[in-house]
């Protein structure tokens, strides 16, 4: 930025946090003969076939961002890698998060970011470790506790959606001058200052839309009311500040949700430089108003910036040409209101785009909810799949060789080939996706529609009910968990038989 305001920047491409990867699709196959179909699903348009050639139940933007996440999560550091000493025991699947970061870090440590594994519950959290600190053991212990101690965040469960707490500070007996801290992790989150200041760092499909070199005005307001809410959590429920809100310690994932890092930090290496809360609130409240500074002009606003009465007022200009009287008036506020609060923030400036942003949210939980009722389905079918899967032509069931093709074993067989096993005349197998829907919600639901089960060879004919094989194949599952073997690393008590419960 200049005295003349601060320059244009061309914007690299649009926000797409994943990718899809291609699959292999199944080929189109001929509907089934009118006597040999069942009724459609209630979920599939009457007369229509549907084939595996569909990705999943979720839209395509949500699934591509679910494979992409589960891509990432299995990415790790090699067991030989010398960075992994950098981690303390008790940790494993090392990823550094930091890579291209300076050496010092932000804050004027030697420092390292990585994803790890917790060996206590196999959750993921972000592990921060500082170097040449001075610190002790009981000045993490007061810091851990003033954050998550006690009652603190049991009143929201785990803490806030905006918030990445720090679950724990601790330092190594072996180490006196590493102090660690483990914060929640966002998969799949970059910073605000990777995603909107930095060039040349970072993937270019993770930037913001290309709008004239400028963040859109929903896109703005939507970072900055989730940040204001966060920081209402830190100020009101806590009681304490936050004292990291910048740009490279901002996260946002591929949902859009936006998050406070490194909270807790500052507040250890400083801890000797004790300053009233009140007024580290309000410094909070003007790293806000340079932030908003910060995404509008896409330049990293400093102290040193504001500080500058002529510089400061080009940047206000350039804010408000842009994004309005509204913005401009809260950044101002931050910067230059003698007494301000975050709750002034969002019930006087921020009103409008908060319940704007309400509005958004429910419409993605709509959209959210009716997906999760697609897969809510695709999870009942998946569990009677499962039990099929155990039950059907099993080589032996303790000293009975026959026992999958005799009694109700029997009828199951000749109801998997009636879901999955249809053919036309000519011998061409018949892939309507809507016949095994339609044919596993019956079979869940116990329906009592009946239908014809016919053997392969043609010589035997069953006509039995939904309900009746739905009997039948809670029989002979219930008959396998009580002989089954217990689960490694169970005693098979709490299922009765060890075996997992479906």
């Amino acid at each position: 930025a200049s005295r003349d305001g601060p320059a244009a920047v061309p914007r690299p491409g649009p926000v797409d946090a994943t990718a899809p990867h291609p699959r292999d699709d199944l080929p189109a196959c001929r509907p089934l003969p009118p006597a040999a179909s069942t009724l459609p699903s209630p979920h599939l348009p009457c007369g229509t076939v549907r084939t595996l050639r569909g990705r999943s139940c979720l839209p395509p933007d949500v699934s591509a961002r679910y494979d992409a996440l589960a891509r990432d999560a299995l990415r790790s550091l090699p067991p030989d890698d010398a960075r992994i000493r950098a981690v303390p025991v008790g940790y494993g699947r090392v990823l550094p998060l930091d890579v291209g970061a300076p050496p010092r870090g932000t804050f004027g440590y030697p420092s390292g970011t990585f994803r790890v594994t917790s060996q206590e519950d196999g959750r993921f959290y972000c592990l921060r470790r500082y170097d040449q600190v001075k610190c002790s053991r009981k000045i993490a212990a007061a810091v851990q506790e003033a954050w998550v101690g006690g009652e603190k965040v049991t009143a929201r469960g785990h803490g806030h959606p905006n918030v990445l707490m720090p679950r724990a500070v601790f330092m190594l007996s072996q180490n006196r001058s590493a102090v660690f801290f483990l914060h929640d992790y966002m998969p799949g989150a970059r910073s605000l200052s990777e995603l909107y200041l930095d060039y040349g760092g970072a993937d270019d499909s993770l930037r913001g839309p290309d709008d004239g070199g400028l963040l859109s005005g929903s896109d703005l307001s939507d970072i900055i009311v989730q940040v204001a809410t966060g920081l209402r959590f830190v100020h009101t429920a806590l009681c304490l500040a936050c004292r990291c809100l910048l740009p490279n310690k901002i996260v946002r994932d591929g949902r859009g949700r936006v998050a406070l890092s490194s909270c807790g930090v500052v507040d250890v290496l400083e801890f000797e430089a004790r300053k009233d809360p009140t007024g580290l609130q309000r410094e909070d409240l003007a790293s806000l108003g340079r932030l908003i500074l910060s995404l509008a002009t896409r330049t990293a606003v400093t102290p040193a910036h504001t500080s500058d009465s002529d510089h400061l007022a080009s940047l206000l200009h350039f804010l408000s040409s842009n994004y309005g009287r509204g913005m401009y008036n809260l950044a101002l506020a931050c910067l230059t209101a003698p007494v301000l609060s975050i709750d002034d923030v969002l019930g006087s400036y921020l009103a409008e785009d908060v319940l704007e942003l309400a509005e958004r949210s429910m419409e993605q939980t709509d959209a959210h909810d009716a997906a999760l009722s697609a897969e809510h389905e695709a999870g009942r079918s998946l569990r009677l799949l499962l039990k099929l899967g155990f039950v059907n032509e099993r080589p032996e069931f303790g000293v009975d060789s026959m026992w999958s093709e005799t009694g109700d074993c029997y009828v199951l067989k000749l109801f998997r080939d009636y879901v999955f096993h249809q053919a036309e005349e000519s011998g061409r197998p018949v892939m309507d996706l809507g016949h095994v829907v339609s044919s596993l919600n019956k079979l869940d639901a116990a329906d009592p529609e009946q239908i014809v089960l016919a053997s392969r060879d043609g010589q035997s004919l069953l006509v039995v009910s939904y309900a009746d094989v739905a009997r039948c194949l809670e029989g002979a599952f219930a008959e396998l968990c009580a002989s089954a073997a217990p689960a490694p690393g169970t005693d098979g008590a709490a299922d009765g038989a060890g075996g997992g419960r479906l």
